[in-house]
């Protein structure tokens, strides 16, 4: 299950206690919100934009150049808080 991956990929930004006994759509909604609103990175390392949404299949979305992307879950890392893409800007927009 694909929403269960970002659950397993960002538990750590939560407390435990936040995700014991909680349902899957309650740990979802907790990591939604965590993730709005945080800066996603490139591959170089710049500045993309904010994740303003997650997408049924628990991939971040965030605007850019005035379009919608999708970033894949399995392109995402984070490191000392930033979340960043293994991607570049052209290949998401060329996507």
């Amino acid at each position: 299950m694909k929403k269960f991956g970002l659950i397993v990929a960002l538990s750590a930004l939560l407390p435990v206690s936040a995700l014991v006994g909680a349902s899957t759509a309650a740990a979802e909604s907790a990591l939604e919100k965590v993730l709005i609103g945080k800066l996603l990175y490139d591959a170089d390392g710049k500045k993309l934009a904010p994740i303003y949404k997650i997408d049924p299949s628990g991939s971040p979305q965030i605007l850019l150049d005035g379009k919608a992307i999708t970033v894949p879950m399995s392109s995402l890392t984070e490191v000392d808080g930033k979340f960043t893409t293994k991607l570049t800007k052209r290949d998401l927009m060329t996507s």
